[in-house]
């Protein structure tokens, strides 16, 4: 079975208001609006007004002088001598007041058309009049759009994009996504019928080998510790505040959820960072011990937690970061024959801890083991 991914825009409620000779402006300035309580009463009445005027009882092709996105699914039929009935249809809506009422009349048209396999998916965040909650959405939809690929090849099916409505922004991603994965993706040639195929790359972006070659600098931006320069190869990774700081963008989020838990189940990584060292054995016997009671991706994640939590700290008092202490030993004196001077919760669930020293500037994990 095949699932088509319709970006879904507001051309049908545009050209319906075009058509009926509604004020287009006023569906252009609050397309952005994430509910309509916070449009102006007056502009809100009309608005609704050319909502109840939309009409979802048409012939299917009827509508393709007044939806892009209907019009792009007829002319992919037309091309692919398919029938929309038989395939899945997920229409990706907006974050915005008017985005989801355009993609549920939209559900509502193909329905009535026969399609049984259609729903909406709205992407939290997914708006353009704020950066940073833009950000986050096109990282949500990326992994939606991953995950569906993924539902999709598990059950000998394919994913097809249709990138034809929707922000300019947005599209600008998922072709970038499209060609990372090789999805099929298409697009209408300008307002005509005629589809424009986004060409597929000869070769699969090897996303495993790419985070397993940058591990280092993953597992630092992903606790916003990234103080390095940039590699080249990492720039569309990496999105820079304006104060120098580093972090993962939308595509380095989504490479990240997808390979740490793949890479963190394989062996326990050494810190990224050079004021937390591993004391001699310790890899060995704290990966055993992990691997024994099924940790070791816990343990991987708690390693980065501990990095986090100690540059945040400079003072060898007790401190807590994400449910993670280090606390002294109790009634431990810092020249005891067994180096160990503090512990550190190693997992959420048990008594597991990790028994460390500092040295100088460095903090030295000693042993995992069960609480004294």
């Amino acid at each position: 079975m095949v699932t088509i991914v319709t970006i879904c825009g507001t051309s049908f409620l545009t050209n319906t208001a075009r058509e009926n000779g509604f004020n287009l402006a006023l569906v252009t300035r609050n397309a952005n609006v994430k509910t309509e309580n916070e449009v102006p009463i007056e502009e809100r009445k009309q608005i609704c007004e050319l909502l109840r005027s939309l009409d979802t009882s048409l012939k299917f092709t009827s509508y393709s002088r007044l939806s892009a996105e209907i019009n792009s699914l007829v002319a992919y039929y037309k091309s692919t001598n398919g029938t929309f009935k038989s395939d899945r249809h997920i229409l990706i809506a907006t974050d915005t007041w008017l985005g989801k009422i355009t993609a549920q009349k939209l559900e509502d048209i193909l329905k009535i058309a026969g399609v049984d396999k259609v729903s909406v998916e709205t992407i939290l965040g997914l708006r353009t009049n704020d950066s940073k909650e833009f950000r986050e959405g096109c990282s949500q939809l990326l992994t939606t759009l991953y995950n569906l690929n993924n539902e999709a090849s598990s059950k000998q099916g394919s994913l097809v994009l249709n990138l034809t409505g929707g922000f300019k922004a947005v599209l600008m991603t998922l072709q970038s996504f499209a060609m990372m994965y090789s999805i099929p993706s298409f697009n209408l040639f300008e307002s005509n019928s005629e589809l424009l195929w986004l060409p597929q790359l000869p070769f699969k972006f090897d996303t495993r080998e790419f985070v397993s070659n940058h591990l280092k600098e993953f597992r630092l931006l992903n606790i916003n510790l990234f103080k390095e320069q940039i590699p080249s190869t990492l720039e569309f990774a990496i999105l820079s505040t304006n104060d120098d700081q580093h972090m993962l963008s939308e595509w380095g989020e989504l490479l990240w959820a997808v390979e740490q838990p793949n890479l963190y189940r394989t062996k326990l990584y050494e810190p990224p960072v050079d004021f937390i060292k591993f004391a001699p054995g310790f890899q060995e016997q704290a990966e055993e011990f992990a691997r024994t009671s099924n940790k070791l991706e816990e343990l991987n994640k708690k390693i980065d937690t501990i990095v986090k939590l100690i540059a945040s700290h400079s003072s060898g008092e007790s401190f807590n970061l994400e449910g993670t202490t280090i606390k002294q030993i109790k009634g431990k004196a810092t020249k005891a024959p067994d180096i160990s001077t503090h512990e550190i919760y190693a997992s959420n669930d048990d008594a597991t801890r990790i028994y460390c020293h500092k040295d100088g500037p460095h903090w030295v994990l000693d042993r995992l083991d069960k609480h004294l």
